[in-house]
């Protein structure tokens, strides 16, 4: 494609090779934002999953703690029961 370009500069005026030139820099500042702009959404997201895995592990600790005092208390109101 490149020498396509350098072909076509034999042929081509001035004015026309400055707006081709001008349509390649926009279109190359264009996929450098689309890569910036996925980077930072990459970033985003990592940095919500990782939210995500640390309160849900919060939530599984809370859990495990509940079930512990549950069975406690469960056989706890099995011996009252008993003794009746």
């Amino acid at each position: 494609m490149i020498k396509a370009l350098l072909k076509l500069t034999d042929f081509a005026n001035p004015d026309m090779l400055e707006r081709l030139t001008n349509k390649f820099i926009a279109v190359r500042d264009s996929l450098l934002q689309d890569i910036e702009n996925s980077r930072q959404e990459e970033e985003d997201q990592l940095a919500n999953h990782e939210t995500f895995m640390t309160v849900s592990q919060e939530t599984l600790d809370e859990c495990r703690e509940r079930v512990v005092e549950n069975k406690e208390k469960h056989h706890e109101n099995e011996q009252n029961i008993a003794a009746m």
